[in-house]
């Protein structure tokens, strides 16, 4: 397949490895658009805001599923992907004179299991420097980010860095953002983000849907797609999409996720097309 099949290779291992670590929404952006609200709800409705509190922990675990498929001309190739295991350590949390809340992170695991022996051993040596990286994020009462830092070793090789800038989304992304507006249940809210890849990027459009809310608890229905505002290499063509639901506890760093996505690149070029599509299933858990 050659140097096409490498080239496209790398979009769309960044891509995978950004829906990875961003299982609210399919590769949560470096550029974070504003709210709209779609439909404000039916019955009672309120502002949707964080509340925030000192002193609070959090231990999640994030998993990756995918399988990929590459078909160039009339062969076909099925690749399953090894699955990725990472465990989060969040806290202390503090809350500052703005009213934000701050708290800081560490990588504390990364594991690989499953899929092919070969890959599984590369992709394990690639992530192995960033286990116990860590930082801080500040966010606000709508989950909007208003700072972020990752310390980063300096031995760490180009292409790792690169992977760690997608850790930077997934944690960008983990307490979702609201609208101004009050809202009820069944209310719809759009979200546009950007997503950058090396020599590209694209536009990802996010509904969030109000499905249940009993006091503090709230579960939100997801839905991911990517739009035609896109900056691609010539010859390219990208589609995301997917769909799950999150479940949170408001005033708690306490989150849960399921969220499938499937992310399509199309490739042309002198010796004809290539097109690439990988199916991830993502899933946040808190662990006791």
């Amino acid at each position: 397949m050659g140097h096409r099949t490498t080239r496209a290779g790398r979009l769309l291992a960044v891509l995978a490895l950004c829906a990875a670590l961003a299982p609210l929404d399919a590769g949560r952006a470096q550029e974070q658009g504003g709210v709209e609200l779609v439909e404000a709800g039916s019955g009672p409705r309120e502002p949707l805001r964080h509340r925030f509190e000192a002193g609070q922990r959090q231990s999640l675990r994030l998993r990756l599923r995918s399988d990929m498929r590459i078909q160039v001309g009339d062969r076909t190739q099925e690749v399953e992907v090894p699955e990725m295991i990472m465990r989060l350590e969040l806290g202390p949390s503090r809350v500052t004179d703005e009213g934000h809340m701050r708290y800081g992170f560490r990588l504390a695991d990364l594991g690989v299991e499953g899929g092919d022996a070969q890959a599984r051993e590369q992709i394990s040596q690639a992530l192995a420097g960033l286990v116990g990286t860590s930082g801080a994020t500040e966010i606000d009462e709508r989950g909007r980010t208003v700072d972020f830092e990752y310390e980063l070793p300096d031995s760490l090789s180009p292409q790792v860095r690169q992977q760690a800038q997608s850790l930077r989304s997934a944690l960008v992304g983990l307490l979702p953002r609201f609208p101004r507006e009050p809202v009820g249940v069944g209310a719809v809210w759009r979200i546009r983000d950007t997503m950058r890849l090396p020599q590209a990027s694209v536009q990802i459009e996010t509904l969030y849907r109000l499905r249940r809310r009993r006091g503090d608890r709230v579960e939100l229905q997801v839905r991911i797609e990517s739009s035609d505002a896109a900056e691609l290499p010539e010859g390219v063509q990208m589609d995301v999409n997917g769909h799950g639901r999150h479940r949170f506890v408001l005033g708690s760093l306490q989150t849960r996720a399921r969220v499938e996505t499937t992310a399509e690149v199309q490739m042309t070029g002198p010796r004809g097309s290539m097109r690439m599509r990988m199916h991830s299933e993502n899933h946040v858990d808190p662990v006791d």
